[in-house]
C-alpha cells in the first residue's frame, strides 16, 4: 500500500527539482519551445476554427487571470452558461491539458462548462512568466492558486460550487483543494 505522506513528499520533491532545473537552463527551455512554436500555432488555429462555440448561451473565453501574484492561463468553454462548471486539474507537474483539451473535452461541452487551467510552471502560464516563476512552485502554492481560481470562477460564472476533475498528479491537488475548502466544490473526480 502507498503511504500518503511518502507520496506527497515525492510529488513535492519532483516539483522542487523541476523548478530548480528550469532556473538553471532558461535559455535552453526557451529555445526548445521556439522549435515547436509553428506546430502550437497550427493546433491553436485549427482548434479555434473546428471547436468554436456557436450556441446563443455559450461561453468561450481564453485569458490570463492574476492568480497567486502571477498571470495564469485559463480557458472557459461550454455550450450553455447554465451548465455545471468543471475545473480540470492537469497532471504533471507541467502537463497542461489545453493543447489537446479542445478535442478531448468537446463532447462534454453540451453538459458542462469546462475550465482548463495551465497551472504555475506549465503551458502558457510558464510561457508568460518564464522559468524563474518555477521557484515558487510547490504543492502548497498550487493548492492556494487552485482555491483562488475556484473563487474567481464561482463569481464570474455565477456558480455556488465547482466540480473538480483531477488527472494524475492533479488528483492529489484536487484532494488537497477539496479538503482545504470543501464549501467551494460540489464534487471531486480523480482520474489517471
Amino acid at each position: 500500500m502507498i503511504n500518503r505522506r511518502e507520496a506527497l513528499f515525492a510529488l513535492g520533491s519532483l516539483l522542487s527539482a523541476d523548478a530548480a532545473r528550469a532556473q538553471e537552463f532558461p535559455t535552453a527551455a526557451d529555445n526548445e519551445f521556439q522549435k515547436f512554436k509553428k506546430y502550437f500555432d497550427f493546433v491553436r488555429a485549427r482548434n479555434s476554427r473546428d471547436y468554436a462555440i456557436s450556441t446563443p448561451n455559450g461561453i468561450e473565453e481564453a485569458k490570463y487571470l492574476k492568480i497567486g501574484g502571477i498571470e495564469q492561463w485559463v480557458t472557459i468553454r461550454g455550450e450553455d452558461r447554465a451548465n455545471p462548471a468543471i475545473l480540470v486539474l492537469h497532471g504533471g507537474p507541467g502537463d497542461a491539458t489545453n493543447p489537446w483539451g479542445y478535442a478531448g473535452f468537446r463532447t462534454w461541452l453540451k453538459t458542462y462548462t469546462v475550465v482548463q487551467w495551465d497551472q504555475r510552471g506549465a503551458g502558457r502560464t510558464l510561457s508568460r512568466n518564464g522559468p524563474a516563476s518555477g521557484a515558487s512552485l510547490n504543492l502548497d502554492r498550487l493548492v492556494r492558486d487552485g482555491i483562488e481560481l475556484a473563487g474567481v470562477l464561482r463569481t464570474s460564472l455565477g456558480k455556488d460550487e465547482i466540480i473538480l476533475l483531477g488527472h494524475s498528479a492533479g488528483s492529489v491537488l484536487g484532494v488537497l483543494m477539496a479538503r482545504a475548502k470543501p464549501d467551494l466544490f460540489h464534487a471531486f473526480v480523480g482520474t489517471g
